[in-house]
């Protein structure tokens, strides 16, 4: 729901539970989605209150379960969940560096051992010590042996990694025009989730977006140049997965206020291809993400774009 901004009137055509047509405003018991437009909406998995993305990471990642790259990877995939969806993105500062303040969760008070920043990546705060008892006390014997952990501080070398996926998904989203769309009505006749529903694969997200004209200038330009539609599917699982190809567009229920599909950009003339920046990445993961056959290969703990190009 958050993909799609947190837009209470956006209708899932199946939820987790099976119930076909949903009211996202609906969903879940009725809260999670509040929004009118997309601009109502801030998008974020880490804030300067409670602990950060890292050490949230480190706390539901344990070291006897996860290695460190694992754990980089889920930071970089709750990233993307933020970069790709459509509303306004909200970047915590050191989201990009595996930032830790040491498992603190209320760091005001903390002084700079624990609030430090470092751009290098060289310095992190994890295992600096245990954090203010006013705020962590009840949890120091859980913290103690996790801090004292050499293997889940980030290295300089996961940081550097860090801080260059996170300039790819900015780059995903600046240059594609079909992510972080700002009309509701756009967001509803233009964003679909195959495979959405009771029978979803566990860990698996797939959103399609296909192009056309704004829903506000119906007969004018469609609102990408390049691509004809794009599918961006997240991935927590721990292992490559295959996932049919989305067909296409299939238009939310119930929607009258859209456009129809026969005045949409049409989609399947050409192949899908992994986004131009994602060729590009230097996470050689990422790179090995590709269309084959009528699936889609996904690597594990990514996010990846795919796009099919605008009809010559």
């Amino acid at each position: 729901i958050a993909l799609v901004a947190s837009l209470k009137d956006y209708r899932l055509a199946e939820d987790c539970e099976g119930k076909k047509d949903v009211l996202a405003g609906e969903a879940h018991g009725g809260g999670v989605a509040y929004t009118a437009q997309p601009e109502e909406i801030i998008n974020y998995v880490s804030a300067h209150d409670n602990e950060t993305l890292f050490d949230n990471t480190a706390w539901k990642m344990p070291p006897s379960l996860f290695s460190p790259l694992e754990r980089a990877r889920a930071n970089w995939l709750c990233t993307a969940v933020v970069a790709l969806s459509h509303g306004i993105p909200f970047f915590h500062a050191g989201d990009e560096l595996l930032r830790s303040k040491s498992l603190d969760r209320d760091s005001y008070n903390s002084g700079d051992y624990f609030n430090v920043l470092d751009f290098t990546g060289r310095c992190s705060a994890f295992g600096t010590g245990l954090p203010v008892k006013v705020k962590n006390g009840e949890k120091w014997d859980l913290m103690r042996p996790l801090l004292q952990d050499a293997s889940v501080r980030p290295s300089a070398e996961l940081v550097a990694a860090s801080a260059a996926k996170f300039c790819e998904l900015l780059r995903l989203r600046v240059s594609t025009p079909l992510l972080g769309l700002t009309d509701a009505q756009d967001v509803f006749g233009k964003v679909d989730f195959p495979g959405c529903g009771k029978d979803q694969m566990p860990g698996i997200i797939v959103m399609q977006v296909r192009n056309g004209p704004a829903a506000a200038n119906p007969s004018g330009p469609l609102l990408c140049d390049k691509f004809a539609r794009v599918v961006v599917v997240f991935s927590a699982r721990l292992e490559v997965t295959r996932l049919p190809l989305p067909a296409g567009f299939s238009p939310p229920p119930r929607s009258p206020d859209v456009e129809p599909p026969s005045k949409a950009c049409k989609v399947g003339a050409e192949p899908m291809q992994l986004h131009p920046a994602q060729v590009e990445s230097e996470d050689v993961v990422t790179r090995t993400a590709k269309v084959e056959g009528q699936e889609l290969v996904i690597p594990p703990q990514t996010a990846v774009v795919f796009v099919e190009h605008l009809p010559k």
